[in-house]
This record gives C-alpha cells, structure tokens and sequence, in this order.
C-alpha cells in the first residue's frame, strides 16, 4: 500500500510538472479570455490542489507505518507473554 502511494506521489508531481511545462509555451500564443482563466485561475488552483493531496497521500503513508509499528510492538508483547510460564501453570514466580 505504501509503494502504491508512493507512486501515485511521484505521478502526481511527474503530471503536474509536465502540465506547466507545456503550459509556458501556450501562454506566447493562446490569448482571450479562456487563456487569462486558465493561467490566472486554473492552474494556481491545479498546484493547489495537486500539493494538497499529496500531502494527504504522506499522512497516509505515516498513518500505515505508525500502525505498521504499533502492531509489531502488540506482536512481540503477546509472544513474550505466552514464551513466559506463567505461575498457574507451575513456573515459579519472579
């Protein structure tokens, strides 16, 4: 799951990037209104919204490895705890 985010981040930018780069040329010969909406609305709202999710995409990913963590560290205490005798069943206490 974290790769998956992780290449849907790299796409993400990857995208973005090259709708910007295509963009520049454009701007020296699409003039009009749709031309002034599109570079003074629409793609400042792209990068907007193209940073937003992949700043929810890494909180996700931390998210997963937090969880990831926690679950190993639950893991190895209930190992411990049935690789311990326990008192009930004739080991001494400590």
């Amino acid at each position: 799951m974290i790769a998956e985010l992780q290449d849907g981040i790299q796409l993400l930018r990857s995208k973005v990037a090259d709708r910007i780069a295509k963009s520049r040329g454009l701007r020296d010969h699409w003039k009009g209104g749709y031309a002034d909406s599109y570079f003074e609305t629409q793609q400042p709202q792209l990068k907007i919204q193209a940073h937003g999710s992949i700043s929810q995409m890494q909180a996700i990913i931390k998210q997963i490895q937090s969880a990831a963590e926690q679950a190993a560290a639950d893991q190895r205490g209930y190992q411990a705890s049935q690789a311990a005798p326990s008192p009930a069943a004739g080991g001494s206490p400590a």
